[in-house]
């Protein structure tokens, strides 16, 4: 509010927004200060500060060994749905039939919709019944996959949405086929959506 004086109800407010980023930012703060504890439990208040735990942390190889296949999933699903999540969102925006529009949207966005345990649970039926069920690390990733899918889907239809085709016509008219024209111009004006 600038040049205008402040009221009781913008105080009142800032203050609950206060509160609410401290009551969500407090239990990770609170884990990061027990971590330096050097006590044999993670109690208040610290028995002396100490790094065991983080010496115990990267010295545990089953760790190592989860972080580098959490990574490799985030690689794959991140990469995947780049593609995929870009074609979809060019194919709805500026292809699909005008009355298919709104419900390939909501069929794209489904998985948001849908608690994330009811989709896991969804998917382990469907894995065992056509026999995918005995390889986990498929099943995991095209689970990742499916529920991440969204978040580009949406990102990159909206940059779409907002998108100036004139100047994808501009290029066109200047000689440069579809490929160069996407590549050249539509994907740096949309990048961060794909990003």
């Amino acid at each position: 509010m600038t040049g205008a004086r402040k009221t009781l109800w913008d105080h009142v407010f800032t203050l609950l927004v206060t509160l609410i980023y401290i009551f969500l930012i407090a239990p990770i703060l609170l884990v990061v200060l027990l971590s330096f504890s050097g006590g044999e439990f993670l109690a208040l208040p610290m028995e002396g500060v100490s790094l065991r735990w983080f010496e115990a942390l990267f010295n545990n190889s089953r760790f190592y060994e989860a972080a580098v296949h959490s990574f490799s999933l985030a690689l794959v699903s991140a990469l995947v749905n780049g593609v995929i999540g870009t074609l979809a969102a060019i194919y709805v925006i500026r292809f699909a039939p005008a009355q298919m529009t709104n419900p390939l949207r909501v069929l794209m966005s489904a998985p948001l919709m849908v608690p994330e345990i009811l989709t896991a649970i969804a998917l382990l039926f469907f894995f065992f019944e056509v026999g995918v069920g005995n390889r986990w690390s498929v099943a995991i990733q095209i689970g990742h996959i499916l529920v991440t899918f969204p978040y580009v889907f949406l990102n990159v239809a909206s940059a779409l949405f907002n998108f100036d085709r004139s100047q994808e016509e501009a290029a066109r008219s200047l000689g440069a086929n579809g490929w160069l024209t996407f590549r050249r111009v539509t994907l740096p004006a949309i990048k961060p959506g794909v990003i």
